[in-house]
């Protein structure tokens, strides 16, 4: 449950608060699927796709049918130039009901090293 507080925060566009909240967890709670897949989302958000890859690793370490893992682990594959993996993890995602990074993939959107915004929640009105 505590790692709900920072999806709220990043659900209401405060990334950089959500990942000092993760930073701040990290090791004090068991991590399952859940808590790597939100703390590499974050780290996604943030840009840094190197260290969100090794989440989204372990998020499938964890539980290796997580189609929402493997659709960001293409993205942040396909930011840090991994194409090759990044196709075979978008069309996993795919066949899992996740299309969002295998659409962009195949509408040209990874070309000459461009990266498509990542889709975010709606935020509540203030």
């Amino acid at each position: 449950f505590a790692v709900e507080v920072p999806i709220i925060l990043s659900n209401a566009g405060r990334n950089s608060e959500a990942l000092d909240a993760l930073r701040r967890m990290e090791g004090r709670y068991d991590v399952d699927d859940h808590y790597a897949n939100a703390y590499g989302y974050v780290l996604m958000l943030e840009g840094l796709h190197e260290e969100a890859i090794t989440w989204f690793r372990r998020t499938l370490d964890l539980n290796p049918e997580h189609a929402r893992a493997m659709r960001d682990l293409a993205h942040c594959l396909f930011a840090t130039g991994n194409g090759v993996e990044a196709r075979r993890w978008a069309k996993a995602a795919r066949n899992r009901g996740e299309r969002w990074t295998y659409e962009r993939w195949k509408a040209g959107d990874y070309e000459g090293g461009r990266v498509p915004a990542i889709p975010q929640p709606p935020r509540a009105p203030s």
